[in-house]
């Protein structure tokens, strides 16, 4: 078996492993509708929800559109409270916490809360575009540096959020020509119409009326009524800020329940020569707010950007804390010109204390002494060339000191203004392509090791004191110390020649598998090393010291040498069995796997430990099969009432079916076999009740049962229909 793209590598992973998920999409039977905080309205529906904490500070809705990359150029970036919506072709999103695998087609789409780390990439070799809706701050909801490398299509107004954790769906219908539709707004906070597809009529409770067209978007606030376009209909999304919701445990798990709730209000203040003479006020972007937390609950944390402001951003007050004794964020010893009126410093804990009673407000004040530094710190910077092909992060040897410096900078991004430092204008040359920085802020700076707006999108290697933080590099000026930061510009230009890349994934299965039916096996949960020797080198590489880890059981080697290689601990275990698929050679005594120039290379090992494994074995309830037609039926042709006008359906519909007891998920496009033209069967599923779901198209309405239940040994048949909704 040969792979030869990274789009039937997934497809083939995804058929082996079942861990791809759907996001529920419209056209389900009303009966089918998911239950929010605003339920929405006819035949809409939720596609995508979830909850998460308020911001204090004004927000912002908006829309941008973004492009996900081929799998071996996509990165994990840092996401701004929102949505992600497929706009055409189909593209994966991975979880970087969990690894969970969400794959996104036309219409479909993703929730994810603040700072989710998530990759977001194409199943094929070419890009793909899909669509952001976001709720972000205000002051970033139109800058260069939170866009990145998306392109912004509609910034709406600033307004102040309802406080709390809330309940954010987005809701998405398709209206027929002419069709009528009117929606409730949540009324604690604008939401956001966007039109996907045609044209829209919005009419507000005043009476005012705006024509939309398809790529338009509008803040909606309160109830409006909506008319699709007389031609084409109209596909539109919404999404609001609903139902503040209770968690179980609001509070800290180590604080006491019975201790009550008190206010911090934290002022801020400049001195000039100490800490006791002519301190002024001054804004939080002019010093440093360290975060703090309970002594006894470390793990959780309160920033900043919980409090709220007031006094022209010269006071933090920070409403409802628990009862009970706090401490900064800690330091090795308390710095000389800052202090905190009103805590006391720990050296055991190296902070700041200080305590917060219940029904009473604690008031501190943070002194920073501002001399000729003021608060401020420096970054030493150090760039170097590298040639094409290198890897400077793992082996910087092949690279010489820089002779032309290119264009670094950082920037201290305030809620209403930007400073920016450039190498060029602010550093100073201390020879051997050394560059200082001094009076930085002492605060966290977005760096751009070349001018970049988004990680992922420069030819330079970052190493040092820089970090990730959302879709951007950040670097943290000590106060009255230095940063380091180590950049390296590799040349364009391919990875050597005489290379192709690997791909691998190791699987255990139940006991007795045997070759002829591999599904039951699954991703390794303890994977094992496997070595690669070059039989005409003898240079070995190791899974575990050498490839890069994709998920557990999954790697990849991006760049083997050209040549035939054996491998070594294929299986690990004397008495068990191993079997292999893929680009894998076993005529000799040990398995080989021959790497071609630019080639891509993939194969699975199944390993049927002696006992049995890890693995679960078949289902108690033994498994069945869903047999699933699919046909079309033409405009004004309700197949509820009569189905003869219909046919067969050519092209299929991506159906997607769930267990309702252990949620997992089958996907037709993935595991399905065809019959026969438009007949598809998903085998050996777990007897037991199923969820279905079908995607959407906006030319067409969907009829289909929402549940089935599968029986043992014996074949469930479901039919999806599907109606045009396009006037002949």
């Amino acid at each position: 078996m040969s792979l030869s793209s990274p789009r039937s590598r997934w497809r083939t992973l995804a058929a082996l492993l079942a861990i791809c998920s759907i996001a529920l999409m419209s056209f389900l039977p009303a009966s089918a509708l998911a239950q929010t905080s605003t339920p929405p309205g006819g035949h809409a529906q939720v596609i995508a929800q979830g909850v998460d904490l308020m911001p204090r500070v004004p927000v912002a809705w908006r829309v941008t559109a973004s492009e996900a990359t081929p799998l071996d150029e996509a990165g994990f970036f840092d996401r701004t409270l929102g949505f992600a919506v497929g706009d055409g072709d189909s593209f994966l999103i991975t979880d970087g916490e969990s690894e969970a695998l969400t794959l996104l087609h036309d219409g479909q789409a993703s929730f994810h809360p603040e700072g989710a780390s998530e990759r977001r990439s194409s199943t094929s070799e070419t890009p793909v575009y899909y669509l952001n809706i976001e709720l972000i701050v205000a002051d970033a909801v139109d800058t260069n540096e939170s866009l990145g490398g998306s392109t912004l299509i509609f910034a709406g107004d600033d307004f102040e959020a309802p406080r709390g954790h809330r309940d954010l769906p987005l809701v998405r219908d398709v209206l027929a020509t002419s069709e009528e539709h009117q929606i409730a707004g949540s009324g604690d906070a604008p939401s956001l119409l966007f039109v996907a597809a045609g044209a829209l009529q919005v009419t507000d409770a005043d009476g005012d009326v705006t024509e939309l067209e398809t790529g338009d978007a509008i803040d909606v606030s309160g109830g409006v009524e909506l008319l699709a376009g007389a031609d084409d209909g109209a596909a539109w999304l919404l999404a609001s800020i609903g139902d503040e919701v209770e968690l179980p445990d609001s509070a800290p798990a180590t604080s006491d329940p019975d201790a009550g709730t008190g206010d911090l209000e934290l002022r801020l203040e400049a001195c000039p020569d100490n800490l006791d003479a002519d301190c002024t006020p001054v804004t939080n972007r002019d010093v440093t707010v360290p975060a703090f937390h309970l002594v006894e609950d470390e793990d959780n944390w309160i920033i900043p950007d919980r409090a709220d402001l007031s006094d022209d951003d010269t006071v933090l007050t920070y409403d409802d804390l628990p009862a009970g004794d706090y401490v900064t964020m800690p330091d090795d010893e308390a710095v000389p010109g800052v202090t905190i009126d009103g805590a006391e410093w720990d050296d055991d804990l190296e902070g700041w204390t200080f305590e917060v009673e219940a029904d009473e407000t604690t008031v501190l004040t943070l002194r920073v002494i501002v001399d000729e530094r003021g608060d401020t710190g420096s970054l030493l910077v150090t760039l170097y060339d590298c040639p094409a092909g290198s890897d400077p992060e793992n082996d910087p040897s092949p690279c010489e000191l820089n002779t032309e410096p290119w264009d670094v900078s950082v920037a201290n991004i305030g809620q209403s203004e930007t400073t920016e430092w450039t190498l060029a204008s602010d550093a100073l040359d201390l020879g051997d392509s050394q560059y200082w920085f001094e009076l930085l802020t002492a605060t966290s700076l977005t760096f751009y090791p070349d001018g970049a707006r988004e990680v992922g999108t420069s030819d330079v290697v970052v190493t040092g004191d820089p970090y990730v933080l959302g879709n951007l590099w950040t670097i943290d000026i000590p106060y009255h110390g230095a940063a380091e930061v180590t950049l390296y510009r590799v040349q364009p230009g391919d990875e050597p020649a005489e290379s192709g890349s690997l791909f691998f994934a190791e699987l255990t299965c139940p006991a007795e598998t045997d070759g002829s039916d591999l599904s039951p096996c699954q991703n390794a949960g303890e994977p094992w090393d496997i070595l690669f020797e070059n039989v005409d080198t003898g240079e070995t590489w190791s899974t575990f010291a050498d490839a890069d880890a994709e998920m557990d059981g999954q790697y990849v080697f991006p760049a083997l040498p050209a040549g035939t290689y054996l491998m070594y601990g294929a299986n690990p275990s004397d008495d068990g069995l191993a079997y292999f698929t893929g680009d894998v050679n076993l005529d000799g005594e040990l398995p080989s796997v021959t790497i071609s120039s630019g080639g891509e290379h993939v194969f699975y090992v199944h390993l049927v430990p002696p006992g049995g494994s890890d693995a679960p074995d078949a289902p108690v309830g033994g498994t069945g099969s869903l047999v699933i037609y699919q046909a079309d039926c033409p405009y004004g042709v309700d197949p509820s009432v009569d189905t003869s006008a219909c046919a067969t359906s050519v092209d299929p519909w991506e159906v997607t079916v769930t267990n309702n007891e252990t949620g997992d998920s089958w996907s037709l496009l993935f595991e399905g076999v065809a019959y026969d033209t438009g007949t598809y069967v998903l085998e050996a599923l777990p007897a037991g009740s199923y969820s279905i779901s079908v995607g959407s198209n906006e030319n067409w309405a969907l009829y289909y049962p929402s549940t089935t239940d599968v029986s043992a040994d014996d074949e469930t048949y479901v039919t999806v229909y599907s109606m045009d909704l396009r006037v002949p």
